[in-house]
């Protein structure tokens, strides 16, 4: 099997984020973290940043629907214009 090395990030691309595991990035105390954290990477990095569907909807919610999860993650790797994932 070989491993494909993704290309380097540039200014303008498009990333997203997606919610796994806790998903408390979207729980309203956590989500001022978040909304940081997406600031600096477009700002300091030039990155357009999209959440996928799901990735906001609080701790409550990831947690009572793992397909949604997997629905997140699988709709990012199909688009190929998203050239990075980070899990929040």
């Amino acid at each position: 099997m070989k491993l494909i090395k993704p290309e380097k990030l540039r200014a303008g691309d498009i990333v997203t984020t997606v919610s796994l595991s806790w998903g408390g990035a979207g729980d309203p105390d956590l989500l001022w973290r978040y909304k940081l954290g997406k600031l600096r990477l477009e700002e300091v990095f030039g990155l357009k940043v999209v959440e996928m569907e799901h990735t906001l909807k609080g701790s409550k919610y990831i947690y009572k629907h793992p397909e949604a999860r997997a629905k997140d993650l699988m709709d990012a790797f199909k688009n190929p214009d998203i050239k990075a994932i980070f899990h929040v």
